[in-house]
């Protein structure tokens, strides 16, 4: 079986990765746990009548929570300006991997290099190794969604496949 499908990488897919891997991540965890105890706080403030420093609590959760998305939205941007993001990738899954061509380039990833594969509301993830994955935003696997994962499914261990 042969699946052909374009893929446009944009700014909003890349942010999508990388909010999902800062999650996944130490530094993500503290993040969450930090904004839930400073909102806790600011919650405890109020009941225990100190509106004043509840809007403090309050600050600190909100900025801990937009200044790192704010700072990936950026860093998104400038990467999707990035030569490489400007043409259209063309992907073919087959038994044997995953081939991307763009322009004269071809390169072929067999499934035994994929180590992790992940889905979000947008995209799905396929990892190469820790930090680096191929990224296919749903809109542009579109109608060859279910033949992508059962492929997925197929070839790469099951305890290493969070597609939803």
């Amino acid at each position: 079986m042969s699946i052909k499908f374009d893929v446009k990488i944009t700014d909003k897919h890349i942010l999508d990765f990388q909010l999902y891997h800062g999650r996944m991540r130490l530094s993500g965890i503290l993040g969450v746990i930090a904004t839930i105890v400073c909102f806790a706080f600011g919650v405890i403030d109020v009941v225990g009548g100190n509106p004043a420093d509840s809007l403090i609590w309050f600050v600190c959760a909100g900025i801990i929570l937009i200044f790192p998305r704010q700072q990936l939205k950026g860093k998104a941007k400038k990467q999707a300006q990035l030569e490489m993001f400007q043409v259209p990738l063309e992907y073919e899954f087959t038994e044997e991997g995953i081939t991307a061509r763009q322009g004269d380039v071809v390169v072929t990833n067999k499934w035994d290099a994929v180590v992790k594969a992940v889905s979000t509301k947008k995209c799905i993830f396929l990892y190469m190794s820790r930090v680096r994955a191929i990224i296919f935003p749903k809109e542009c696997i579109g109608e060859n969604y279910e033949d992508v994962v059962a492929l997925i499914r197929a070839n790469v261990p099951e305890k290493q496949v969070k597609i939803r």
